[in-house]
């Protein structure tokens, strides 16, 4: 029992010391310590391309997503003078790769808030196609006799099997060489 509360001292300080080195390397890189930025890629990249792909495994998403999820990332934490990457907080207790991981959540949203409103966009185009192809072929039966609207409906478009059965042979061949004309 007593060294329960002992190890966790120690995990807590140990933890805390990584933050602070954490925080370190940040400030180096706000600092355009260029050494810093390649530090900082290679001490969290694979861990941030991992957490990605566990954060997507669920979802059926080609694997570029993933590289592309990690690169807005690091966009984001390059773009605006390291902006957002200055908001890493060591007061918070996570590590600097929490802090990524976050990010990456953040950007897995944007994209699946982005491709729901895509999938909508392209529902509602199909809708408004589909309306325009009835609407075009209301005013192309419009312009037919009424025989030939009633063999188009019957024969051409299968609605009445027992009024197309009515049409003899040559009739239909000259009502379907005029409605194609």
């Amino acid at each position: 029992i007593d060294r329960f509360p002992r190890f966790f001292v120690i995990s807590q300080s140990t933890g805390r010391s990584r933050v602070r080195e954490d925080r370190q390397l940040v400030d180096r890189c706000l600092a355009g310590d260029s050494e810093a930025w390649d530090e900082l890629y290679h001490a969290f990249h694979d861990g941030l391309v991992a957490t990605v792909r566990l954060l997507l495994a669920h979802v059926e998403w080609d694997f570029n997503v993933v590289d592309e999820i990690v690169a807005r990332v690091w966009y984001a934490l390059v773009s605006r003078d390291g902006e957002l990457l200055g908001r890493f907080d060591v007061n918070r207790g996570c590590r600097l790769s929490t802090y990524l991981a976050q990010l990456a959540r953040s950007e897995i949203s944007s994209e699946r808030r982005r491709r729901n409103r895509e999938r909508i966009a392209s529902r509602s185009g199909h809708a408004a196609a589909e309306d325009q192809v009835n609407a075009e072929f209301g005013e192309f039966l419009q312009a037919l006799t009424p025989r030939e609207r009633e063999f188009c409906a019957a024969v051409l478009c299968g609605e009445d099997p027992l009024t197309a059965a009515t049409f003899s042979t040559t009739n239909a061949w000259k009502l379907q060489s005029r409605i194609r004309k």
